[in-house]
C-alpha cells in the first residue's frame, strides 16, 4: 500500500447506510465510494498528486498510482531475485551499519559483485567459446599473499 507521509494510507470505507437511489461518486484509481462530492474531488486531487512513497523501495514524490507500479515491479523483482541469494544478501545489509539505504546498498553491493555464494546458479565458460549454465557448490576462501 503506497506512502503517504510515511504512513500506510487508510482508504475511506463507503458507508453502511448506502441506498440504491443514493447519489455516489467513485473513485477508480483507489477504488473508494463518496457521498459527498467535496470529498471526491480532494480525493481525485490527493492522488494526484505527487506525495506519495513507495513502500516497499521508498521512491518518493510519486502519484498513488505511480507508487502502486512501483510496489507491484518491487514485488516482482523480489519474486525473480534467486532464493539462493537472499539470505546471504540479507545477512549483509543487516552486517552493514550504514544510515542510508543508498550507503547499504552500495557496501552489499561492492562486496557481493566479485564473490560467489554456494547454491548460486552463473553462466561458465568451460570448454572454448560454449557457455553453460552451472551452480556453485562451494566456496574456498582466497589464499593471502604476504606484502612484500
Amino acid at each position: 500500500m503506497p506512502l503517504l507521509k510515511r504512513k500506510a494510507f487508510e482508504k475511506s470505507k463507503a458507508s453502511e447506510y448506502l441506498r440504491d437511489d443514493d447519489e455516489v461518486f467513485h473513485c477508480e484509481i483507489t477504488d473508494e465510494i463518496f457521498k459527498d462530492y467535496e470529498e471526491y474531488c480532494e480525493r481525485i486531487i490527493l492522488v494526484n498528486s505527487m506525495v506519495w512513497t513507495c513502500e516497499m523501495t521508498g521512491k518518493n514524490n510519486l502519484t498513488y498510482s505511480e507508487a502502486l507500479q512501483s510496489e507491484k515491479a518491487a514485488r516482482r523483482a523480489l519474486k525473480d531475485f534467486p532464493m539462493e541469494l537472499r539470505i546471504p544478501i540479507l545477512f549483509l545489509a543487516m552486517q552493514t551499519k550504514r544510515c542510508s539505504f543508498a550507503e547499504m546498498t552500495e557496501d552489499v553491493f561492492n562486496f557481493v559483485r566479485d564473490r560467489y555464494f554456494v547454491g548460486e546458479t552463473v553462466e561458465a565458460c568451460l570448454e572454448g567459446d560454449q557457455w553453460s549454465e552451472a551452480h556453485i557448490l562451494s566456496v574456498t576462501a582466497q589464499k593471502q599473499h604476504p606484502d612484500r
